[in-house]
């Protein structure tokens, strides 16, 4: 072999050893390979190159995804501690029967869906490949009823509480919303925890958890401070509007920012 088919087929090595040459090609190297050990020694070198390199970029790769699971974990249990102090606050005077300025469940709302936005993993990070979005839906689908629940609480429930005593219709209507409540906060804790496992968003069901606490508790604080059941429903329809009205812009922006993050 002369030194031009050496050079030549040097120049060829590295798409041989990619896998990405024709037959013709990859036959013409393996013949020059077998009698040329200068050639087999300048290819055995570049696999070995090759799989250091691979190497370094696993640990690399590895090295990322450990840093990005350490920042998503604390930026979850920073969500979670945020979350858990603004329902803690709403909820406690709740039980005090203390007024509550609706105002302040319009303005709390949307900064806790915010939060979750911008604090839970989303689907930038590496998704798991044992069903994880078939797990989603199923949070999703969870949420859904949950706000079907406190709607039916809200709504029929107050049309059978209007037609017996305030005073014993009352607790009753209050202890199926609580209920409503406790299971809202288990689908938010739920969504989360997964969503930190498996790197995948699960950020709509926890908003739909958060609007589903904000209708029930702002159904709660309105409860015991109406002077008729007819005023009631009033201002419970104007809440009801304001937050569902606010629970779907706020849907549509995070899609709107889940969106032109895929495309960044």
């Amino acid at each position: 072999m002369n030194k031009w088919n050496c050079n030549v087929i040097k120049d060829l090595l590295p798409s041989y050893t990619d896998g990405i040459c024709s037959e013709d090609t990859c036959s013409i190297v393996e013949e020059h390979l077998a009698g040329c050990p200068d050639c087999q020694k300048a290819w055995k070198a570049m696999k070995e190159a090759e799989i250091a390199t691979d190497g370094l970029q696993d640990r690399e790769m590895d090295y990322m995804k450990k840093v990005k699971r350490h920042f998503a974990g604390k930026n979850t249990a920073g969500f979670a501690m945020f979350a858990g102090l603004v329902l803690a606050g709403i909820l406690f005077p709740v039980f005090l029967r203390m007024h509550i300025p609706l105002r302040m469940f319009y303005v709390l709302m949307p900064v806790l869906m915010a939060a979750a936005c911008f604090m839970l993993p989303d689907d930038a990070a590496k998704k798991a490949a044992d069903g994880g979005k078939h797990h989603g839906y199923r949070f999703c689908v969870a949420g859904m009823v949950l706000i079907g629940y406190t709607i039916a609480v809200e709504f029929l429930c107050l049309e059978w509480a209007m037609e017996i005593d305030a005073g014993a219709a009352g607790p009753v209507v209050e202890r199926m919303a609580l209920a409503g409540i406790a299971a809202q906060v288990i689908l938010i804790i739920a969504a989360a925890r997964d969503s930190l496992k498996t790197g995948e968003s699960r950020i709509l069901p926890v908003n739909m958890g958060i609007v589903g606490c904000f209708l029930s508790l702002a159904f709660i604080s309105m409860l015991y401070r109406m002077d008729s059941w007819e005023t009631f429903a009033t201002v419970r329809m104007e809440a009801f509007l304001v937050l569902g009205g606010e629970g779907i812009l706020m849907a549509a922006g995070m899609w709107i920012v889940d969106r032109i993050r895929k495309r960044g």
